[in-house]
């Protein structure tokens, strides 16, 4: 996926900056950033929620991150995050292992 991105990225700045020879210079910038919301989850009579601290101690990886370049007429902005959580605990009356893994990823893109 980190290629898919890149490529995107190397794609969308090509086309835009050929389009535009004649104009302003191209300005770039880019950020990380941290999302940190309260999750709800409620599965038929059962209700419970994720706190930040408490998805945080269930974390195996994460990378959120933006950027984006414009020169006056034309931008663009790509946006990726990607959470990837997992847990494991005994249940039941035989005490069996439960694991339960999330993954979330998402890209967006403007121009």
């Amino acid at each position: 996926m980190i290629k898919k991105l890149a490529m995107a990225t190397a794609a969308a700045f090509v086309v835009s900056s050929g389009a535009n020879a004649q104009s302003q210079e191209w300005e770039f910038s880019g950020s990380f950033y941290l999302f940190m919301p309260d999750t709800d989850i409620d599965i038929g009579d059962v209700s419970t929620t994720l706190s930040f601290s408490d998805a945080l101690d269930k974390l195996d990886f994460a990378i959120m991150g933006a950027f984006q370049g414009n020169n006056g007429t034309w931008g663009f902005l790509v946006d990726y995050m990607r959470i990837d959580l997992s847990d494991s605990t005994g249940a039941g009356p035989l005490n069996g292992d439960v694991s339960i893994d999330a993954k979330t990823e998402a890209f967006s893109g403007y121009a």
